[in-house]
């Protein structure tokens, strides 16, 4: 049964890089809570959403693509050290979206992975599901709305869409750009 409701679902890994870079040079704990808490309200606002879920990467988690990766690491072209401003921002920026959000911390996948997991679950128990994230790998989960946090936009997948990107993806490596 519907609820006459809209969800957003929040990849919060993409906020605490956009949030934390944005607040780079301030590092006052209470400047960069108070600008997660707007950026989130925005978030709500632009998907017209009355109910949310985030899901952020538990700190140090290693997810099970590195295990799997044998051809090449996963991800093994991005710099192994984090930047100043991410190391410092990091616990803070999660532990609100923990603490007063109720964000979920996950361990083993991916916050855009427990997104689409999410997304797929209460597709079917909101008058519309929309998965707020920049990640353009997200547009592989099928007739799903999406909201691009960075750019502001909103964006609809079609079915045939979403199986282009992900057969490009399995091919290539990479996601075309839509």
């Amino acid at each position: 049964m519907k609820q006459n409701k809209n969800l957003v679902i929040i990849d919060a890994d993409s906020l605490v890089y956009y949030v934390g870079y944005k607040s780079k040079l301030l590092k006052l704990k209470s400047i960069g809570v108070h600008e997660l808490d707007s950026f989130i309200k925005d978030i709500l606002k632009a998907t017209q959403s009355n109910k949310y879920l985030g899901y952020f990467a538990k700190a140090g988690a290693r997810n099970f693509r590195y295990d799997i990766a044998v051809t090449k690491p996963y991800k093994g072209n991005r710099k192994k050290d984090k930047e100043d401003w991410y190391v410092f921002w990091e616990p803070i920026l999660k532990e609100r979206m923990k603490t007063y959000w109720g964000f979920i911390e996950v361990d083993k996948i991916e916050a855009d992975d427990a997104c689409v997991i999410a997304a797929n679950h209460y597709r079917n128990k909101f008058d519309k599901v929309t998965i707020a994230s920049p990640d353009k790998d997200l547009y592989q989960a099928p007739e799903m709305n999406f909201y691009d946090y960075v750019k502001g936009t909103m964006l609809f997948v079609e079915k045939a869409t979403s199986e282009q990107i992900f057969a490009t993806s399995l091919l290539t490596g990479k996601t075309l750009p839509v």
